[in-house]
């Protein structure tokens, strides 16, 4: 557990870490001496509303002492400082510390209850609790549990505390102490466990964390008297003594001459004259000058921008057409590219075919022969071949009379084969020697192979003739067929080799025409968009380059005068801050002095006591 740095705590009293036990009178040995810019505590007091002996008085509650307006500090300085005469302590510290806000906390809400578990759990765990804590336990937890983990929480604030037995009636107390924002009432703490007084329990101990952790951050000597402080001439320094004068204004003009004061520091301080102010105020009023002229253009810049679209939109149509063009321009071109392929294909058909004529009319030349002879011929290739017909007609007769005899021959061999099997078989049966036993496997072996034989020679050497005899009638009928189809296939290719020229130069004609149609198209359109665009340009140049510049600098000056704004309000934000925690070392303070006046003025009353026994017990012994 962690020892507190608090030194001459009592329980119930709250001191920021690592300060100083010693009063706060900035005159003790440890410290080097300071000028400190807050006022003591009371000193406004003793001058302005000081008793008949000049002395503090308590307030009506006897021995409660409650806060001064020291304690208002940092929240009267949020509103502006009332012309009318101050209400007394009293009225303003009946006030304090009764006043309760409704919880605003999802405390009910499954996830903010689990995150509050978490948290404490963490925090347990870092900081070294004695005690097993588990989740399930701080869901429903008993007394006990609440207590034990109270007590090791607080001890961070007061390491001298020790919890009570009846810790419902003294919770509420340090709450309030706390300032904590949500009013717990006694009920809460007598049944901590219950499912509706828990939820409210678990939020307060995830606050009391919060403020332990804020305290371990928080420096507050170094954020009270930061060294800063030591120059001669800073701008924090000077907001902090404006405020503290505003605090002590009584009237209007005394606040309106705090205010031209501050400005004048300011001024000072950014080295900014009040010529420069007016100077940026003639240039922003001649900058809305200019923009009030420029927005009445709206509608010539309105009908530029519409020629523009327009001027866009019949470019797009152009490009467009272009590319449609273009697209016709291809495919023609793979157009001409596929014809002159088939042309060539025909023209090397067509020198093919010529090659061929002239080696046929060659052939022709060579021969010799005259007409009679050839039809003497034709006339002897035809009774060729129909005395090859006849001996066609012949050989498959015989192949039939010959198959049939092979098949009866194969027959009677099977037959031939069974009955030997069958008698050697019985010869195997009877045991008797192997002379007894028949074959005529190898004879009819090579009675069939040598038939077969002879047949396919036979059958080859009839083939050959066959083959010479149509060979020689279709390699006559063949030249003559081709001869025939060579004249007229030259004639049709010349045909179509004259109408593909003559197509191919129409092609090209047209190809020409589009080309020079395009171009000149193209060449137009060009023109008309380099017309459209150098006026758009002009138009440009006359009406949007002072705007566009114009814009640049409205914009460029809201941008500083946003970051100005920002600035001033973080300031601003940083200076309130700075005054809430003076404000609380200032209340610490006051209360560590309220109660060691209580203290001292027991001692003396007690002291008082004595003396008034001894003088009692002194006149009654003379008496006696």
């Amino acid at each position: 557990m962690r020892k507190s740095n608090v030194g001459t705590q009592r329980p119930g009293v709250l001191r920021p870490r690592n300060s100083d036990a010693t009063p706060n009178n900035r005159s003790s040995g440890g410290q080097v001496a300071r000028k400190s810019f807050l006022a003591k505590p009371g000193q406004v007091e003793r001058t302005r509303r000081g008793s008949s002996n000049g002395s503090n008085r308590p307030s009506a509650s006897g021995l409660r002492f409650t806060p001064t307006r020291n304690n208002a500090y940092g929240a009267n300085l949020l509103g502006p400082p009332s012309s009318t005469s101050r209400p007394s302590p009293a009225a303003r510290n009946s006030s304090m510390g009764t006043v309760s806000r409704k919880e605003m906390r999802p405390i009910t809400d499954s996830s903010f209850k689990s995150r509050c578990i978490d948290k404490i759990i963490s925090f347990l765990v870092t900081n070294g609790y004695d005690l097993p804590v588990e989740r399930r336990t701080l869901l429903t937890p008993s007394a006990k549990d609440f207590g034990n983990i109270f007590q090791f929480i607080y001890r961070h604030l007061d390491n001298s505390y020790q919890l009570q037995s009846k810790f419902e009636d003294e919770i509420p107390r340090i709450l309030k102490a706390l300032t904590y924002p949500v009013q717990m009432p006694k009920s809460s703490f007598i049944t901590v466990g219950s499912p509706h007084t828990w939820p409210s329990v678990l939020a307060m101990l995830d606050w009391l964390i919060e403020v332990i952790n804020n305290s371990n951050d928080m420096d507050v000597e170094s954020l009270a008297f930061p060294e800063e402080f030591d120059s001669d001439m800073c701008q924090q320094r000077i907001r902090i003594e404006t405020d503290i004068k505003l605090f002590h204004c009584d009237t209007e003009q005394d606040i309106e001459d705090c205010h031209e004061e501050f400005r004048h520091n300011i001024e000072r301080l950014s080295k900014v004259r009040p010529q420069d102010m007016i100077a940026s105020q003639e240039q922003m009023e001649q900058i809305e000058d200019e923009i009030g002229a420029l927005n009445s253009q709206e509608e010539r810049e309105a009908e530029l921008k519409q020629q523009y679209s327009q001027m866009l939109n019949d470019i797009e149509k152009l490009n467009g057409y272009c590319l449609e063009l273009e697209a016709f321009n291809a495919n023609k071109d793979a157009e001409i590219v596929k014809q002159k392929q088939t042309l060539e294909g025909v023209r090397s058909e067509f020198k093919q075919l010529n090659e061929d004529i002239v080696h046929l009319t060659q052939l022709k030349n060579e021969q010799g022969l005259s007409a009679a002879e050839l039809t003497h011929f034709k006339n002897h290739a035809r009774e060729g071949a129909v005395v090859t017909q006849q001996l066609q007609l012949q050989s498959k007769d015989l192949d039939t009379k010959i198959w049939n005899k092979e098949m009866e021959i194969g027959k009677t061999m099977k037959s031939l084969n069974e009955n030997i099997c069958m008698y050697n078989g019985l010869v195997s049966q009877l045991e008797l020697s192997n002379d007894y036993e028949a074959t005529s496997v190898i004879n009819s072996d090579n009675l069939y192979h040598l038939q077969n034989n002879i047949i396919a020679l036979l059958r080859t050497k009839k083939k050959n003739v066959k083959h010479d005899a149509f060979q020689t009638q279709d390699a006559k009928r063949q030249k003559e067929d081709e001869l025939y189809m060579t004249k007229e296939m030259l004639q049709e290719k010349s045909v179509e080799v004259t109408k593909l020229e003559s197509k191919l130069k129409r092609l090209e004609d047209d190809k020409l025409i589009t080309k020079k149609e395009v171009q000149t198209e193209k060449q137009e359109m060009l023109q008309e968009s380099e017309c459209h665009l150098e006026q758009i340009k002009e138009e440009r140049k006359s009406s949007k380059s002072y705007l566009y510049q114009k814009q640049r600098a409205i914009e460029q000056s809201k941008e500083e005068q946003e970051r100005i704004r920002s600035q001033a309000s973080e300031r601003a934000r940083k200076g309130i801050e700075f005054l809430v925690k003076v404000n609380a070392v200032a209340r610490d303070h006051l209360i560590f002095n309220g109660k060691e006046s209580l203290k001292f003025k027991k001692v003396v009353d007690q002291i008082s006591s004595d003396i008034q026994d001894v003088v009692k017990d002194s006149t009654t012994e003379k008496q006696k």
